[in-house]
């Protein structure tokens, strides 16, 4: 059979973004005086445990064995990787058919906060692919034959920024905004087309962000993927089925390092390349 290589060139992003509107006091992060920034990419890597494989294809997942499903022969594991590039900020709104938003405009933007100041102007469009995130899509299933009663989470084990001296952990900055939004897809969607809409095949499941990781606490830290935390489902065996996920990633200004304080500002901005590690993991 055809080997499938689980290494994907993309071109990858990097953004600073901007915010999310409170009916009582509305604040939005941005970039005061600058829409666009340059970054020196992302590159990430998603992992299963041993009783499940994973592919970045539905041909590859289908004829996965242990021992030749890529042409490292790791069935645990797919790394995407690319270069710099300049996104345009975006944050999560269900309202929008992306499910993200972007901010046109960063006027009344405090530089030293990332908020909207009193009395400061803005005004939000729908986000776009390629412009305000990238997507990754992922097909993981069992090997040796189906789990029922199954649990299955998804969380960021780890990110690390590179530096002079080589790969540092994030423990603060604006990198700690790094965020997915992480959705499951059944039968055929448009969430995979160019379009990056999100259809009736495409079911929000959370989103993760390096901020919550880091603190080991919160909403945002690790999500069910599979059944809840009153509920199961089943995983299916990758020769006759699988389970297709969608990692949409942007940077979410709306973070607040500590309150009206946005993690993501002009005047302390961090565009290192990124690498974040996700890990899926059935729970017993």
């Amino acid at each position: 059979m055809t080997k499938k290589s689980f290494v994907k060139l993309l071109p990858m992003f990097l953004a600073v973004i901007f915010s999310a509107i409170m009916l009582a006091a509305i604040t939005a992060a941005w970039l005061a005086m600058n829409k666009e920034v340059d970054s020196n990419g992302l590159e990430m890597e998603i992992g299963v445990p041993a009783s499940l494989i994973i592919s970045d294809s539905a041909e590859g997942i289908q004829q996965a064995t242990l021992t030749d499903v890529n042409e490292s022969g790791d069935p645990f594991s797919v790394t995407f990787t690319g270069g710099a590039s300049t996104y345009i900020p975006a944050t999560y709104d269900v309202a929008n058919s992306s499910g993200l938003k972007c901010l046109e405009n960063s006027l009344g933007i405090s530089p030293a906060t990332g908020l909207i100041t009193s009395g400061g102007s803005y005004h939000f469009t729908e986000a776009t692919k390629g412009s305000n995130y990238i997507d990754y899509v992922v097909y993981v299933a069992a090997h040796s034959q189906e789990i029922t009663g199954a649990k299955l989470k998804i969380k960021i084990n780890s990110a690390t920024k590179t530096t002079g001296s080589g790969a540092v952990a994030v423990t603060s900055g604006s990198l700690m905004a790094t965020s997915i939004d992480v959705y499951q897809i059944t039968g055929a969607s448009s969430i995979t087309g160019s379009s990056g809409v999100v259809d009736a095949n495409s079911t929000y499941k959370g989103t993760l962000n390096v901020a919550d990781m880091v603190a080991g606490s919160g909403d945002h830290e690790e999500i069910y993927v599979v059944g809840g935390a009153d509920s199961t489902g089943t995983i299916p065996l990758n020769t006759s089925g699988y389970l297709t996920f969608l990692l949409r990633c942007y940077f979410d200004g709306a973070l607040e390092s500590s309150v009206g304080q946005a993690y993501i500002y002009s005047n302390l901005l961090d565009t290192s390349a990124v690498s974040i590690s996700v890990k899926f993991w059935v729970v017993e």
